[in-house]
């Protein structure tokens, strides 16, 4: 990981429903059958395991954004990014011992969340940056990327077009 010494003594604070050690609370169907309970016990259930986890992540994480930046760089350098719209998104969330479970084997708000980055290069600046609190879900990407292109949205395809949200209409 080329970027790990980066978070080597950075120190991560754990989310306040971070749970040391077996989460013994949890519903005996959870405990039994999900995978996360196993996998936290293993991973984050010490303040080490869960420092080591987070620093890991955290190193992926910036690996990418570096990676992305080049792209954006290497747009700009070409003169397409005016006329270039980047979609950023991963999958879901990860629980890093919330609740004192790992992975993102169930429906907790930790889970579900994905990070979504919408950069249309043929929007001013000024209208550029500003964050969204609209609910948009992985299948609303494919009809909103039909529509950025000018192309008509089956209507059989699942998922709504979120350009309005984008726009602000």
């Amino acid at each position: 990981m080329p970027h790990y010494e980066q978070f080597k003594d950075y120190e991560f604070k754990a989310p306040d429903n971070w749970v040391e050690g077996a989460n013994e609370d949890l519903p005996l169907v959870v405990k039994d059958h999900a995978r996360g309970f196993r996998l936290h016990v293993q991973r984050t259930s010490t303040r080490e395991l869960y420092l080591r986890q987070v620093r890991r992540f955290a190193t992926q994480g910036y690996t990418v954004d570096q990676q992305v930046g080049l792209m954006m760089d290497k747009l700009k350098e070409k003169g397409l990014l005016d006329n270039t719209i980047v979609i950023y998104t991963s999958d879901n969330g990860r629980f890093q011992g919330s609740h004192g479970l790992f992975d993102k084997c169930l429906l907790y708000e930790e889970s579900m969340k994905a990070p979504l980055i919408v950069f249309d290069g043929r929007v001013p600046e000024s209208k550029r940056g500003r964050r969204e609190n609209a609910l948009i879900s992985s299948v609303d990407i494919a009809p909103t990327i039909l529509s950025l292109a000018g192309v008509e949205v089956p209507k059989s395809m699942q998922g709504l077009d979120f350009h309005a949200v984008l726009d602000q209409t």
